[in-house]
């Protein structure tokens, strides 16, 4: 195909993402460049039978789904970014910003990480210009803006989805703290960092959830019921891998 004259962000995000296949390749054995690759550009595509199959089953299948849990590991890798070079204010905001455009092209947009992308701007512009963010704000925002960029996105599986397991974590998770908190054994587990990461790892895993467990149901009748101990191991790991690799 001729190439054309002008610039096209289309055409350029597609070689980039080619020279990063390369290099990922270039570093890595096959099955670690396949699931870094699904990781960074949602590329699955490398990915055999076997091991989609090993981590359905595990019920992480969302750490290859690039989605919010990406996009919020891009946000606070954006954000220690600001702070190392003490950027402060309207500065910060155009970092995260076109820090969060540029990872959403990457990906070729995918709606799952425009609307994630969304949400953690709205989130970022409150931080950063001293308001406070509300969550249900934030996510009718997201939803509002997403709708209107593509109406028919109401009925995918990935909008309701995505929306319903942050409506999930939104209005269990400081439910379930709550409850927690109040119960003897439940405020020793917030008194110390390690127990304190792991209750909200479950409380936060366990509202998104049942928050998605109707469409779960609808769409493929079938719950991953080990999700809510392997995703305490699964996330972390997938958010060093991600960050490590975009640092690479």
């Amino acid at each position: 195909v001729r190439s054309p004259g002008s610039f096209q962000l289309r055409r350029y995000m597609a070689g980039l993402r080619s020279g990063i296949r390369s290099q990922v390749h270039e570093w890595m054995e096959p099955d670690r460049a396949a699931i870094a690759l699904a990781l960074l550009l949602g590329d699955k595509g490398e990915l055999d039978q076997e091991t989609k199959a090993s981590i359905r089953a595990a019920g992480i299948a969302h750490i290859l789904a690039v989605s919010g849990l990406h996009v919020g590991f891009i946000l606070l890798l954006l954000l220690a970014i600001a702070r190392a070079v003490s950027l402060q204010g309207l500065g910060r905001f155009v970092l995260i910003l076109g820090g969060l455009v540029f990872y959403v092209a990457l990906t070729n947009a995918p709606a799952s990480v425009v609307r994630a992308a969304i949400m953690a701007t709205l989130y970022a512009a409150a931080i950063i210009f001293d308001r406070q963010p509300r969550g249900w704000n934030i996510l009718a925002a997201a939803a509002i803006i997403s709708l209107l960029w593509q109406p028919l996105g109401l009925y995918s599986v990935g909008f309701q989805l995505s929306f319903s397991a942050v409506a999930g974590i939104l209005y269990l998770h400081p439910v379930l703290t709550d409850r927690l908190k109040s119960m003897p054994m439940g405020a020793w587990l917030y008194e110390h960092r390690l127990t304190r990461y792991v209750t909200n790892m479950i409380t936060v895993s366990l509202g998104a959830q049942l928050g998605t467990l109707p469409w779960q149901l609808i769409h493929f009748q079938q719950v991953p019921i080990y999700g809510l101990i392997t995703n305490l191991v699964a996330i972390p790991l997938a958010g060093m891998a991600l960050v490590s690799t975009v640092l690479a």
